[in-house]
């Protein structure tokens, strides 16, 4: 409990954004559309005391409101939490408000603005005080940083690595963990389940019924 106090405690003191010089016209869209609904992974692991605790679950995140974006982005702070989202249970239940809150306080944003993720590497870039690929690594289909932030003993460090779809700018994946000198470690892992388009799903289920269709007629035909 300790080290997730602590790893909120941190998020917080990452709201100093500095900024860059911004340009008109950056290209920038939003990739998904409102009433869109996201599916996610949502896993957390503490390693504390000698003690290893597990717990997971399934969440689906809306999108509820996508405002307009600014004319000229200079800060992560233009589009940090931009999208307004909401989340569920995959079952349709609340979820409960102090883990809504550890949710949308360790995930920045589900979605950002596509088109120009040149910007977002300077933004970002500026954010974090480093650049370089190490840190935000080159793909043609996936955006994304891993960065890791030295703290004061008793702690060690805080490490954050995000990746986005390039196409839609939806979060792909989200790790974040702290890490204290006794290589205790508290852990979040956030990860998108893929939306199979209807027609694969139609196809799935025609194959399935066309199986028990066979398999009947076989069991008719020997007796």
């Amino acid at each position: 409990m300790k080290l997730r106090m602590l790893f909120l405690f941190f998020l917080m003191c990452l709201l100093f954004i500095p900024s860059v010089g911004a340009t008109s016209n950056q290209g920038l869209y939003w990739g998904v559309v409102e009433n869109q609904i996201i599916t996610y992974d949502i896993e957390i692991k503490e390693n504390f005391d000698s003690s290893i605790s597990e717990e997971s679950y399934q969440i689906y995140v809306g999108v509820v409101e996508l405002p307009d974006i600014p004319a000229d982005v200079s800060s992560v702070d233009d589009v940090d939490h931009l999208a307004r989202t909401d989340a569920v249970y995959i079952n349709g239940s609340d979820i409960p408000s102090p883990i809504e809150f550890d949710l949308f306080a360790i995930v920045e944003s589900f979605v950002l603005p596509a088109g120009n993720w040149t910007l977002m590497y300077e933004i970002y870039g500026t954010y974090f005080n480093i650049f370089g690929s190490d840190v935000f690594p080159d793909n043609p289909s996936y955006w994304g940083y891993n960065i890791t932030h030295d703290l004061l003993p008793p702690y060690r460090d805080l490490n954050i690595a995000a990746t986005y779809t390039k196409a839609d700018g939806v979060l792909e994946r989200l790790q974040k963990s702290v890490t204290n000198t006794d290589d205790e470690t508290f852990t979040v892992i956030v990860e998108r389940i893929p939306d199979y388009p209807i027609g694969i799903v139609l196809a799935i289920v025609l194959i399935g019924a066309i199986a028990v269709v066979v398999v009947v007629v076989i069991i008719i035909k020997r007796r």
